[in-house]
């Protein structure tokens, strides 16, 4: 009796030795996030233009004081979304072959990991040649290289005067094609827009004659008979509570029932 005391003693003392470094296994992983500091994670997009909307992640963002891009370019106007989080617009003067950007605080540094590339957007063609016609509600295809950072378009709006389309309103954006839906009430003429991007770049479209397209249609309630009774007084008024089978016409003495319903 006293030896399997003696092995019970020796288990339990195992388990909560065991326990206890379970304990303290669990408890590493948030001492070491207590002690996460200043550092970027991700910054989305890694390829911009000036004025190009950024957003950079990573910790220890708290007491950062100005970003420094590619170029030695500092930028101290920026939105401190939380600790993790920091938006900001790309700036001028970003060095032609990119580079690393860099978050600056009082107690430190921290530096990317992957490089920010510069864009330059340019226009190939469209979906159609000039002269075409184009109604309202139809689309229009912009192509070329990193057209990403196109931010508008204008278009003529029913009076004739600019009407401009933000990035968010674009059928489709991608690098090599931007679709855009034009709106159902547009100038009823000629015209000549233009396409802009973030960084200031202007590219004219060529003169298209625009149309407005049809107004949208609308729900009308129509009585349409499906069946109607061609002997009332042979056949009988018809009982909706009853099975009927509807044939075609001439069918109806099939022995196999498939022309009916």
């Amino acid at each position: 009796m006293k030896k399997i005391f003696k092995y019970l003693s020796i288990l339990l003392t195992v388990a909560l030795l065991g326990s206890f470094t379970a304990c303290n296994l669990l408890q590493e992983p948030l001492e070491e996030s207590a002690e996460v500091g200043l550092g970027i994670k991700v910054f989305f997009p890694t390829k911009v233009v000036a004025g190009q909307p950024m957003t950079i992640n990573g910790s220890g963002f708290a007491g950062v004081k100005e970003i420094v891009f590619p170029g030695d370019v500092v930028v101290t106007d920026f939105e401190l979304v939380s600790g993790e989080m920091i938006r900001v617009n790309a700036p001028a003067g970003i060095a032609a072959d990119g580079g690393m950007i860099k978050v600056v605080a009082e107690d430190g540094e921290a530096v990317s990991r992957v490089p920010l590339t510069l864009g330059s957007t340019s226009v190939s063609g469209f979906s159609r040649p000039e002269g075409s016609t184009f109604t309202g509600g139809e689309n229009l295809e912009i192509y070329g290289s990193d057209l990403q950072f196109i931010c508008e378009v204008e278009v003529p709006d029913p009076d004739g005067n600019p009407m401009i389309l933000g990035d968010e309103c674009f059928y489709r954006k991608g690098e090599n094609k931007v679709v855009i839906t034009l709106p159902k009430k547009v100038f009823k003429g000629s015209y000549v827009g233009k396409v802009r991007t973030f960084d200031g770049k202007e590219f004219l479209l060529p003169e298209y004659v625009y149309e407005p397209g049809a107004e949208g249609g609308h729900w009308e309630k129509k009585k349409v008979f499906i069946w109607q009774n061609p002997d009332p007084a042979g056949l009988g008024n018809a009982n909706w509570n009853g099975l009927y089978r509807f044939c075609l016409e001439g069918k109806d003495t099939n022995p196999a029932g498939k022309e009916c319903i």
